[in-house]
């Protein structure tokens, strides 16, 4: 009995020992480690593109704009201008005396190409819409 485990573990060891290559050292490359005389390879510096620019964490952007324009009041009674996106967002409001003018100043969506302009005096309203692009003066001469 003594003999047959001494047998059992010598054949056990055996097997062991073959299974993993008998305790030689592996033909293959020990992937672990990085070989010590590899540089590095740095990609070529490039300018960098519209998109990659757009990307950047650290980059700006405007989504909105200011414009500017005049408004004439060219009638004989006071008159209120509301200013409105296309959207109907009330962007401003502005009391004009008659035969005056005022400087305007609207803050506007940054894709937004019209806008909406009323004039008001009393129950009497008049609707104007208007291409931001060729804003510069608007004139009020009446309903």
């Amino acid at each position: 009995m003594y003999y047959q485990y001494k047998l059992g573990v010598f054949f056990v060891l055996v097997t062991g020992l073959l299974s993993c290559g008998g305790g030689e050292e592996s033909q293959q490359p020990n992937l672990a480690s990085p070989p010590e005389n590899v540089t590095p390879i740095l990609p070529p510096e490039k300018e960098l593109t519209t998109d990659e620019i757009v990307a950047d964490p650290s980059a700006t952007f405007k989504t909105s704009k200011k414009i500017n324009y005049s408004a004439f009041n060219e009638t004989t009674f006071n008159i209120t201008l509301f200013i409105t996106n296309i959207g109907g967002t009330e962007l401003a409001r502005y009391y004009i005396k008659a035969g005056d003018f005022i400087d305007i100043s609207v803050q506007l969506d940054a894709a937004a190409t019209e806008i909406d302009m009323r004039w008001h005096y009393l129950e009497h309203i008049k609707k104007e819409r208007a291409l931001v692009a060729e804003l510069s003066h608007v004139n009020f001469n009446g309903f």
